[in-house]
């Protein structure tokens, strides 16, 4: 019976979103109970992975839906991590909306990933944004993630965690090498303590 927003607690949050989706009547009420969660803690994926599935049904929201959506998430995170709630959004949904990808503007997914693993991103979580990045670079062909992959991996990849990557350890290895040679060395300028080639761990 205790408010999640009243207590700023996220936990609370994902307790009264996770009890709605056994309770009678439940499923009603979990747009509301998904947007008090992730107003509380804005920069956490899994809360749009735990919503994806909703996010998903083109009977609950529209492709116009989606885009509202989008642009909301980018918003929550605009202040704190950039454009980051974008990729956050959408990557879940790539795998489980049809034409999900054709709502994604590219170049802004590019910049979101971008956000997402800088400044404060943990070695595996700029893996996990790398890996997602050569995803949709294989999948749309497209040149702005191809050259942000390139960028990312350049400037922030110093451990390779093959656990994260879909691809083999050999590819990444190459992909690595190949953003060592197509990335100008003035990148480490403007980057320090980016010199070398990231290594598996």
């Amino acid at each position: 019976h205790f408010d999640p927003t009243t207590h700023m607690s996220p936990l609370l949050a994902e307790a009264h979103y996770r009890q709605a989706l056994g309770s009678p009547g439940g499923a009603s009420r979990l747009a509301e109970l998904f947007d008090a969660w992730i107003t509380l803690d804005p920069a956490n994926p899994a809360i749009y992975e735990a919503y994806a599935d909703q996010l998903a049904d083109p009977d609950l929201y529209s492709d116009q839906d989606i885009l509202i959506e989008a642009d909301k998430a980018t918003a929550r995170t605009e202040d704190t991590m950039g454009l980051a709630g974008y990729a956050m959004f959408f990557l879940p949904l790539f795998d489980r909306r049809l034409g999900a990808r054709d709502l994604a503007d590219p170049d802004l997914l590019a910049s979101a990933l971008m956000n997402l693993a800088d400044t404060d991103a943990t070695q595996a979580e700029i893996n996990s944004a790398a890996n997602a990045l050569a995803i949709e670079a294989e999948v749309t062909g497209n040149l702005a993630l191809s050259d942000t992959l390139f960028l990312l991996v350049q400037t922030q990849l110093d451990v390779i965690y093959p656990r994260l990557w879909a691809l083999p350890e050999d590819a990444i290895q190459l992909l690595v090498e190949e953003a060592a040679e197509t990335i100008p060395d003035i990148v480490t300028d403007i980057f320090p303590g980016t010199g070398g080639l990231a290594r598996a761990a």
